[in-house]
Order: structure tokens, then sequence, then C-alpha cells
């Protein structure tokens, strides 16, 4: 059987070549996109994007638009949005419906074009493109275009429905089980989802398989969703492959299988998948589920990032400036952080923009992170508004409008930002925000600490031991720090630690107190280091290097 599948991809090869050679348009375009994705041939992008380039500058229509998608998205091929966007823009010119389509959304999601985005979509629609239907309902639902619409978002996905688009009910489908911008309605969502399967569509089946493990189908047996993502996985759906190894991985609703897992994620990775790249990749830079490789990890990080994964590239900066992993020149963190800034990844501006404004990381510069971090805001990116607020309360942005501050903080938290509660409440204690209400600040100081965020805890922690704002309670600082402490906050280990040696405000315990400080300073913690080396010379601290520890 073997033999005989390779004698026939063997002489497919042949006759696709022999027709390329000869100049033939759809051969040229066949084989070159063959050879860039490694579909029924030996993948080999260098000479398939030779072969797609030649019949698109011979006037070719699906070659101009498929040239100009893969550049745009670098699928196969080294990213040029600019390059991509202009052999779209030739298969528009040629009448090519489908090409109104692939660049109206990306003109919204990944530039600032998006009202000529929207207007290519509308364009699509008219002429019957269900894609352009779903891709701007979508978006209207989200408020990623123009005005925020669910209601028209939802009429145009249900149009495309209406018409028989599978990616429509597997759109609408898993938005009614969640309520994602629509009202939600579990049942109907389901029957979408099973009407997209019943047409072939495989994301449709991983949609529904995982949502059923993750308990959105009260209605449906845990076992059949896991049936389902094994079905979508084993039919080659790479985000089912993915899905399916990370959870065998983490033992996540279905038996641990950490082998079986990391085989999964490894075939979605062959399948093209760069999000399985960036899965597999953290795992083994956090050594999460797998053995710790940091290098092996960095590598498949790049890989997705290369091929245009932003949240590669995010927590690829991210590790990299913050010392995690090495770069491999000087200041390559800053340059994938705004690589995927520039593709308008929010989560990269807010970070991009925190850190020019503190010199993190990277030359300070104010004024650029303060417009990172605005552009993110109007993007409605909650955790930039956070720390755009803070920021300016604190005098650290070129803004210095208080009241601003407070308000982004406010719709920061009004939103769930956890951090945005903790810092009204510090702000208002603190007395760098008037409020009315006298009690506000504690109240939303202990209510982010019962939240689980750790510098709540540990602000509360001390300012209770201390009565510093708040009326003295030993016993429950101590159990606060404690808590900030199981949660990983290195500040409270520092907090605690020089406390417990010297008995301020507790109980003394040198032995204590002396692993929580070299816990914090073996992390980095300056403080820490500070006050161990002090009380080491003050002779407050006796340690013995034969023992590794200290003796009383």
């Amino acid at each position: 059987m073997d033999k005989q599948y390779n004698l026939m991809i063997a002489e497919g090869e042949k006759w696709l070549r022999k027709g390329a050679s000869m100049g033939h348009l759809p051969s040229m375009y066949e084989l070159g996109w063959r050879l860039m994705d490694g579909v029924g041939l030996a993948a080999n992008p260098t000479e398939g994007e030779k072969w797609m380039r030649e019949a698109a500058e011979r006037g070719y229509l699906y070659a101009k638009r498929g040239l100009g998608w893969r550049l745009f998205d670098g699928t196969g091929i080294e990213r040029n949005m600019e390059e991509g966007e202009k052999w779209l823009r030739e298969a528009i010119e040629d009448g090519d419906v489908v090409a109104m389509n692939e660049l109206g959304w990306r003109l919204i999601d990944f530039t600032e074009k998006k009202e000529e985005g929207e207007k290519w979509l509308r364009k699509a629609i008219a002429a019957g493109n269900t894609a352009a239907m779903v891709n701007l309902g979508w978006r209207l639902i989200d408020g990623k275009v123009g005005t925020k619409d669910p209601v028209e978002g939802q009429d145009l996905i249900l149009k495309a429905i209406e018409a028989g688009s599978t990616y429509g009910m597997r759109e609408l489908g898993w938005r009614l089980i969640e309520g994602a911008g629509v009202k939600q309605n579990v049942m109907e969502g389901e029957k979408l989802l099973r009407q997209a399967m019943e047409q072939g569509d495989l994301r449709a089946t991983y949609y529904l398989g995982f949502r059923i493990l993750d308990g959105k189908v009260p209605q449906a047996d845990p076992k059949e969703g896991e049936k389902l993502l094994r079905w979508a996985a084993e039919a080659g759906e790479p985000g089912a492959m993915r899905s399916l190894g990370w959870r065998l991985i983490d033992g996540k609703d279905m038996e641990k299988n950490v082998e079986e897992g990391e085989m999964w994620l490894r075939k979605a990775i062959d399948a093209g998948d760069e999000i399985a790249m960036y899965e597999l990749g953290w795992r083994l830079i956090e050594g999460e589920g797998l053995k710790q490789d940091v290098l092996k990890g960095k590598r498949w990080l790049k890989q997705a990032a290369i091929l245009g994964d932003l949240y590669a590239m995010y927590y690829l900066a991210g590790w990299m400036l913050s010392g995690k992993i090495p770069e491999d020149h000087p200041g390559e963190g800053e340059e994938w952080l705004r690589k995927a800034a520039k593709l308008e990844y929010p989560a990269a501006m807010c970070q991009l923009g925190w850190r020019l404004i503190d010199g993190d990381g990277v030359d300070p510069n104010p004024e650029e992170g303060e417009m990172w971090l605005r552009k993110a805001i109007a993007q409605n990116h909650v955790v930039s508004k956070c720390e755009l607020g803070w920021r300016i309360i604190q005098g650290c942005t070129p803004t210095k409008d208080r009241a601003e501050g407070e308000k982004l903080l406010r719709e920061a938290m009004l939103a769930g930002d956890v951090k945005a509660m903790y810092c009204l409440g510090l702000f208002i204690m603190d007395g760098k925000i008037a409020s009315e209400d006298p009690g506000e600040g504690e109240r939303l100081m202990r209510q982010s600490a019962e939240m689980g965020h750790p510098m709540a805890m540990k602000t509360l922690g001390w300012r209770l031991l201390d009565g510093d704002g708040l009326e003295q309670n030993v016993e429950e600082g101590e159990m606060w720090l404690r808590k900030a402490i199981e949660e990983g906050n290195i500040d409270a280990m520092y907090e605690l630690g020089w406390r417990l040696v010297d008995g301020v405000a507790v109980r003394k315990n040198v032995l204590e107190g002396e692993k929580l400080l070299r816990e914090a300073a073996e992390q980095g913690h300056a403080d820490a280091m500070f006050a161990l080396a002090v009380r080491y010379l003050d002779g407050k601290l006796h340690y013995a290097a034969e023992s590794g520890g200290n003796v009383h």
C-alpha cells in the first residue's frame, strides 16, 4: 500500500512539474503552495515561493491572492505585510471578491486602516461572500471595527448560516455556548456546532469537544468530549492535536499521559500549528508538565514567533527582557516586543508601554511609553488602563492629571482588573486619591486581597502589623503576609523575613526569618540581599558555611 501510494505521489509530482515548467499557470501555483505547505510533496518553501511568485507575476489571480495573504501572515514565507497588501490589492483590481475579504479583515486586525478594511468586507458581502459576512459579523460583535454592534454582527453571521456557511455555524455556535457577545443559549450553540460537524467541519468538532470537556455543555457526556477531540486530532485538525496534547500532559479532564501529550503537541507542530510551538516552548522553559529545557523551549518559542504567532513574540520578549532566557543578540527582546506591538497586539503594546515608561529592560522613553499604552487602551485593553492609570497618579508619565489616572483605574476595576482595585485602595489610603467614602480604601484593599492579589495581601499584612492606616491586628497581618508568600510573592518573603529576624510586630523566629530572607534574595530581591548582609555584618545572623545554613 505504501509503495503504491509513493508511486502515485511521484507520478503526480512529475506531471505537476512538467506543466509548471511549460508555464502552465495553474500548475505553477499548485506546485508552489504544495511545496510551501508540504501537502502531498516534500516541503520546500523556498522553491514553492519561487513558483508562486512566478505565477503571480504572470498575472494568475489565485497566485496573487495566495501570495498576498501568505506574505501578510508569514505562512510558508517570510512575513512582509506591505508586499502582501500590494498583491491582495492587485487581486482585488482583477475583480477577486475573495481577496476583498482576505484584505479586509487583515487591515482591521493588523493595521490602522480599520475603516478601509470594513469597506472591503462590506463590498465582499454585497457580492455574496459568506466568509466576509462572518468575518465582519464577529468583529462587530466584539467591537473590533467601527461602532460595536452585536445585533448587526449576529444578523450577518445568521445570513451566512442561511447560505450554508459552516464557518458561520461554528462561530455563532461557540459564542452562544459561551455567551460571548451574544445572548447565551447553550442548546442552540451545541446544535449549530453539531450541524457544522455533520458537514465535515473538523474545527467545529474540536470546538464542541473541548467545550464539553470544560463543562460548558452540561447536558453532554464528558467522555464524548474526549472522543470528539481525539476524532478531530486523528483526522488532522491541528487545534485538536494541540488541545489534546496539553490536556494529556496536565491530566486536565482526561487521564494524564505526558508522553502521549507531548506526541500530540509535536504532531500539531508538524502540521504547522504555531500555537503548539508556543505551547511546547513555554512548557520546556518553565518545566511545566515536561522536563525543563530552557534552550529547546526558546527555540520552539522563537520559531513560533518567526512564523507570526503574536503570543510567542510577546512571551519571548518578556522572558528575554526579564533575563529568564538569553537573547541571541543585544536588543532582541525589545525587537520582538516592538514587532508584536506594531502588529496591533494590545498586550504587547501594554508591555512595551510600561517598560518604556519605567526604563525596565529598554531605554526609558516615557512619552513613547504613554503613547503605546493609549494605543492599547483605544482597543479597550483593560490591563493598559490600570498600568497607565497608576503611573499617572505616581507621576511617572508626561500626563500629570490624577483625575484621569483615577478614571482609568476605576474603569479597569469595573472591568474586573484586581490590580486596579488594589491600586485604588492603596492610593485612597495614602491620600493620593480623594474619596467621599472614608472606608473605601480599606474595603478595596481587603477585597483585592481576598480575590488573591499577592501585593494586596502583602500591603494589607504589613499595614495591619504596624497599624498604618488600619486598626492594628498582628495575628491577621501575619496571616496575610503568609498568604502572599504562599502565592510566591518575594516582597512578602522579605517583609515577614526581616520582621521575624528582628522580632518587629511578630514573635521573633530567627531561623524562619533568615530562611525567608535568603529565599527572596536568591530570587533577586535587592532589599532582602541588603537585609541579610547588614544582619550578618552586625552579628544578628551567624552563617556557618560548612553546614550551608545558620547555626544558633
